[in-house]
């Protein structure tokens, strides 16, 4: 009974810590809504969308304006077998301030389901440096 509350101790200590995040860097034009990156998973075998849960920008940006918007758009040639399907997917969109250029931080995290199924969710979290030019 002792090795499983201490299992379960553990277990829950590891879920409540935060993964490191990881750092991402973007160059985007000035004066323009730019797409830092997508935030969705893709199964290359059948082309199924796997939506991010829990998506939350954690830091904002001192110079811009960021948001998780929901667009449906035809997945890119590099998803070859899924060239063209159309699909309804999370965005990560920044829209610098004003006339701002130069850099600045965005911070995003979320959860997906692992590669063993949709029970099991994987934290990700990025820190994004984004060049304004």
């Amino acid at each position: 009974m002792l090795r499983i509350a201490m299992a379960l101790a553990a277990s829950v200590a590891l879920m409540a810590t935060p993964a490191l995040a990881k750092s991402l860097s973007r160059t985007i034009p000035a004066n323009k809504t730019s797409v830092l990156m997508p935030i969705f998973g893709v199964d290359m075998t059948n082309c199924t969308i796997y939506q991010a849960r829990n998506a939350k920008i954690t830091t904002q940006p001192s110079n811009g304006i960021t948001a998780i918007v929901e667009k449906t758009v035809p997945l890119p040639a590099d998803y070859a077998q899924c060239k063209g399907k159309v699909v309804k997917v999370k965005l990560l969109a920044y829209q610098p301030k004003g006339r701002f250029v130069g850099v600045d931080h965005v911070g995003v995290s979320y959860t997906m389901p692992s590669n063993t199924g949709e029970n099991s969710q994987v934290y990700n979290a990025f820190d994004i440096e984004v060049t304004v030019k």
